[in-house]
């Protein structure tokens, strides 16, 4: 664990401290939970973050205001997205906008946190230039690590499931979406969306238009297929989103948005 700091600050949602662990960031789950509005940050996370995406040990030290060393729980990206889709809260979404707009994209543009404040106080103070000169260029070292990260969080996220038929896998889900109202959740437009959906084969269109979920993300419960009966009897199905899924897709918005 990399235990060089790094402060981001939001009008509305204060403070975010991150900590490097081999090249990923990691954030301080209390943060976190606090921005999203959770009265029990530490149950929050307890409750909500699969144990290999949190920590708490060596490695992770901070400061409180007198000085003591404190080793707070950190939590990675997957962790960070279960307290957003966990979230009730209506300004969770514009956390997620936040953190997926502007911080993690300037991480993994930069490897920093590079705010145009940041950039203009460069630009007019020699030494701070030098400073943030030194500093990209550690984390440029440390990006090298991350080309494989977005598999590495799809596969934290994968969790196997039964070979079953295709319809018994449904079980009761009622926080599954379909795709008109998870690509609102997720910010980006249906059409978009969708053709992500396609071209990265995680779906399909039958001959009726209808899409349907590729078996491998089927299995690997990202999606799950409902079946109805419509008011003048007409049977049907409809490919939902489930909240596992919701995760992957969050984690790849930057690419749907491309």
């Amino acid at each position: 664990m990399e235990n060089r700091m790094q402060i981001f600050q939001n009008e509305e949602f204060g403070e975010l401290r991150t900590v490097r662990k081999n090249g990923d960031p990691w954030f301080v789950g209390k943060d976190v939970a606090k921005a999203l509005g959770y009265s029990n940050p530490r149950k929050a996370i307890i409750d909500h973050v699969d144990p290999e995406d949190r920590y708490c040990g060596d490695g992770v030290t901070i400061h409180d205001s007198i000085g003591r060393e404190q080793h707070p729980v950190v939590i990675n990206e997957s962790g960070l997205y279960s307290l957003i889709l966990s979230s009730k809260l209506e300004s969770a979404k514009r956390f997620k906008h936040w953190v997926t707009s502007e911080v993690l994209p300037s991480i993994r543009r930069h490897g920093a946190y590079m705010t145009d404040a940041l950039l203009e106080q460069a630009a007019g103070n020699a030494d701070v230039a030098a400073q943030v000169v030194r500093a990209l260029s550690e984390e440029r070292t440390l990006n090298k690590k991350l080309a494989g990260q977005l598999k590495q969080a799809e596969a934290q996220l994968t969790v196997a499931l039964p070979k079953a038929a295709y319809f018994d896998a449904l079980v009761d889900c009622p926080d599954c979406t379909g795709i008109r109202l998870t690509a609102k959740e997720l910010g980006v437009p249906q059409s978009m969306f969708t053709a992500y959906l396609v071209r990265k084969k995680y779906a399909y269109y039958d001959s009726k238009g209808i899409m349907h979920p590729h078996a491998l993300p089927y299995r690997n419960g990202l999606f799950v297929v409902r079946e109805f009966i419509a008011p003048n009897g007409h049977r049907g199905t409809q490919m939902l989103v489930t909240p596992r899924g919701k995760q992957v897709f969050l984690a790849e918005r930057s690419e749907i948005i491309g």
